[in-house]
């Protein structure tokens, strides 16, 4: 274990635990765009496309006016492949010409799936130098895992893409099989695979979503930073 300081606080760490999007990278840069393209595929598809643009605004939690997510909302916290279906209901209720159900989702797996599983990865803007972070922790012999809502292989390409995939122990996304956050699970999964028990652990995120996974999981120190979508008094 070894002594790292988290602004005011020092913690007796020998494991930190980074969400992906909104924490390493930050959030509205790297998933805006993404979230624009993949509602223009869908919106092009039907004949009334500014109702159901602002009814999937509404229902994914993005508000048009601010350019901004909601920190608690579906786009923010969910993985993918609930924001697929939550895409999907809002063809099936309010899309002209009426679908059935599996004709809404079938055209959410075709035109806005395929979007949002590719994000800017090869290039991405990261919330900090992240290649000094991790030497730093690496050196004072503290693991690293990453544990994300995104899929594995996007998040690999982007950590490869910021040439700091040799050092992460460990990578734990959403396609890996373990119940999505705010569930326990893939935290003491990680903890258990690096061997660091869940007090000497530390989660750094940026969503309610993160923290509560924490909290569930008993970790020894919980982490908010505000490079994602969520306000500082959400978090505190």
């Amino acid at each position: 274990m070894s002594q790292v300081r988290f602004g005011p606080v020092t913690f007796d760490a020998g494991l930190v635990i980074f969400d992906k999007d909104g924490t390493l990278f930050p959030f509205h840069a790297l998933w805006q765009p993404v979230y624009l393209r993949a509602v223009a595929g869908l919106v092009a598809q039907v004949e009334n496309p500014e109702q159901v643009a602002a009814e999937l605004h509404r229902t994914l939690g993005y508000d048009p006016a601010t350019e901004r997510f909601a920190g608690q909302g579906p786009f923010a916290s969910a993985a993918n492949d609930v924001v697929a279906i939550l895409m999907a209901g809002v063809l099936y209720r309010h899309g002209k010409p009426q679908r059935s159900w599996d004709a809404a989702l079938r055209l959410v797996q075709e035109q806005a799936a395929p979007i949002l599983a590719a994000p800017a990865a090869d290039a991405p803007l990261a919330a900090t130098d992240l290649e000094r972070l991790f030497t730093d922790l690496r050196n004072a012999g503290v693991r690293i895992a990453v544990l994300t809502s995104d899929e594995a292989a996007t998040t690999r390409r982007m950590l490869q893409a910021s040439r700091v995939a040799h050092l992460v122990d460990m990578v734990v996304a959403a396609d890996d099989g373990h119940p999505h956050k705010p569930a326990p699970e893939a935290v003491w999964h990680i903890c258990a695979t690096l061997q660091v028990p869940p007090p000497h652990t530390a989660l750094v995120g940026d969503t309610v979503t993160d923290l509560r996974t924490g909290e569930a999981a008993g970790v020894g120190l919980r982490v908010a930073v505000l490079t994602g979508p969520s306000a500082h008094e959400e978090l505190a």
